[in-house]
């Protein structure tokens, strides 16, 4: 009974150390260099412009397609558009999780955001939002992505 009481301890030691490894390593699909395929699966939108959320606006972004390339420490996401210029945004990564990665474009007056999920908890394809807000508008775009390489 005595070897049970004194190895309790030594078990709670490797448990610990256990779950400090798995929640410090990064997540298997989340590579440097790994791009990603996008498709827009809804687009929401705020405005003090009426404009903005006319319906033909809003089918006009859910229409784009973004490329998404993942490096170490930054993401290059590219969308691509039949209608409006395509367009190129670096963002910094500033958090990474086993479950997301989040990050922003410091270049710009707005806020431009990035969040990625990173691990497949619920399968392919893999989800990512986009997010753009000035003092006048705020645009998120919900995409479902594709590991390409």
């Amino acid at each position: 009974m005595r070897a049970i009481a004194t190895s309790r301890p030594v078990i709670l030691r490797l448990v610990i150390l256990l779950l400090a490894c798995l929640f410090a390593m990064e997540p298997a699909n989340s590579k440097d260099g790994d791009v990603f395929l996008c498709t827009v699966s809804d687009f929401r939108t705020w405005s003090d412009v009426p404009s903005s959320g006319s319906p033909e606006f809003v089918a006009n972004n859910k229409a784009r397609k973004f490329d998404i390339q993942e490096f170490a420490d930054h993401f290059i996401v590219t969308s691509k558009s039949s209608t409006f210029k395509p367009s190129s945004t670096k963002y910094d990564i500033f958090q990474r999780s086993v479950y997301q990665v989040a990050a922003f474009d410091s270049t710009t007056f707005m806020l431009d955001t990035f969040v990625m999920r990173t691990a497949d908890v619920e399968g392919p394809p893999t989800k990512a939002r986009v997010t753009l807000q000035t003092p006048t508008y705020l645009n998120t775009w919900y995409l479902d992505c594709a590991l390409q390489n």
